[in-house]
């Protein structure tokens, strides 16, 4: 995997922008989430903290999707980087002010702009590497994302102990940083499309264009939704996570022991990208390593759900390693897949159909989660409910896997027939 950072200069660039920018994503969230439960306090207070990180972007991301496959991906990464840069130095301003209100404006704009950032890197990435280059380039930026959470989370904890204002104003010069490595990336044209106008009627065929692709090829599909069990999960995990950190202290302090755990969740990660990489040549050997890294992710949520406000730091710490590990496994299968498989004029608008599921999902799981907590349900029942549900979700999609017979050219998708 490594050896990609020396032979191709553009990966690295693009590798390295995205690994300090996420770092700084990570500072912002534990500071923001303190701020909130200082504030509000609450499930239903720290759900809409992650709704106000996730969601604004993933409903404009089929915008976004469109952008991507009609501009050039370097100029949209410059912009919602320098764009993003600003905005969080205005969330830093906010929070040493104590303007909460202002603050989670800003981090609803914010999050609207960062809509560009996940559809632009997926068509970047197959843009910069050959087709044999997609499994292990995608296993070192998921290795990079969970080497990021873990260093995060954890200096997250620790600054927004502080003041989180001086997270925040980090994640800002880490924007800025960002930018100034994707400037020198080549233009990465988007693949031709018609000149026609951006018209609301023709901007909304062209997403049912990309919709109608992944539904007339069952591997497309899903592989865009591989990611939703894992993510419906995820939202009560983080719940359930936020929950515990304040009321467990487990490690002696509320920020901190939320920067632990969710930077051993990171750490997991880091484990099942690694091993995911080596799972995706062998097709048999790829589909029972998928469904078996889904299993541990939602198992090990499970497990967090009933367990945990009654564990040990230990067995905290074991269990969020669990979590991640499988979490880390589904994202690099169902990434690879997708940039393998979509034909490449649908590529921008099918990544933001996944970021769309994938926070839509784990949005609506830790709001239904909390809901049920304000309403006297507690969290344990409504959390494994939501993990009922991811496994029911990995069900149906595991029941619509199609055989694929031998691959077909770069950009057309596989023949698939009926698994006898």
């Amino acid at each position: 995997m490594l050896r990609l950072l020396l032979e191709k200069p553009a990966f690295a660039r693009l590798w390295a922008a995205g690994a300090i920018s996420l770092f700084g994503d990570w500072l912002t969230l534990v500071a923001v989430s303190v701020v909130s439960a200082a504030q509000d306090g609450g499930p239903v207070a720290l759900a809409l903290v992650l709704a106000a990180h996730s969601m604004p972007g993933a409903l404009a991301s089929p915008l976004a999707g469109l952008l991507v496959d009609r501009l050039p991906r370097r100029r949209l990464l410059v912009l919602a980087a320098v764009g993003q840069g600003v905005l969080t130095l205005g969330m830093a301003l906010a929070a040493s002010w104590h303007a909460f209100g202002a603050l989670k404006l800003a981090l609803l704009v914010r999050s609207t702009l960062a809509a560009l950032v996940p559809p632009a890197e997926t068509a970047a990435l197959r843009g910069v590497l050959d087709d044999d280059e997609l499994a292990p380039g995608n296993a070192l930026v998921g290795s990079t994302w969970s080497v990021c959470y873990v260093a995060g989370m954890a200096a997250g904890g620790l600054l927004a102990a502080l003041s989180p204002a001086v997270a925040i104003g980090l994640d800002a010069v880490t924007f800025f940083g960002a930018a100034l490595l994707l400037v020198g990336l080549p233009p990465l044209p988007a693949p031709e499309t018609p000149r026609a106008p951006a018209r609301p009627r023709r901007l909304l065929a062209e997403l049912g264009q990309a919709l109608d692709h992944a539904r007339s090829a069952p591997v497309v599909l899903r592989a865009v939704l591989a990611k939703s069990p894992v993510a419906i999960a995820g939202g009560a995990g983080w719940l359930v996570t936020n929950l515990i950190a304040p009321e467990r202290a487990p490690f002696g302090d509320a920020a901190l022991s939320l920067g632990a755990l969710q930077a051993v969740r990171g750490l997991g990660t880091l484990f099942g990208a690694v091993a995911a990489a080596r799972r995706t040549r062998a097709r048999g050997e790829r589909a029972s390593a998928e469904r078996l890294a889904s299993s541990l992710a939602l198992g090990a949520v499970a497990t967090l759900v009933v367990l945990g406000p009654r564990a040990g730091a230990v067995a905290l710490l074991a269990i969020v390693l669990g979590w991640g590990t499988g979490s880390g496994a589904n994202w690099v299968f169902a990434q690879s897949a997708l940039q393998a498989r979509a034909d490449p004029r649908y590529l921008g608008r099918l990544a933001a159909m996944d970021e769309l599921a994938v926070a839509t999902a784990m949005c609506a799981s830790a709001l239904l989660t909390a809901l049920g907590a304000r309403a006297g349900l507690g969290t344990t029942g409504p959390a494994l409910a939501m993990v009922a549900i991811a496994y029911a979700t990995g069900w149906a999609l595991e029941r619509s896997r199609r055989c694929v017979g031998p691959r077909s050219p770069r950009g057309r998708e596989p023949a698939a027939t009926p698994c006898s």
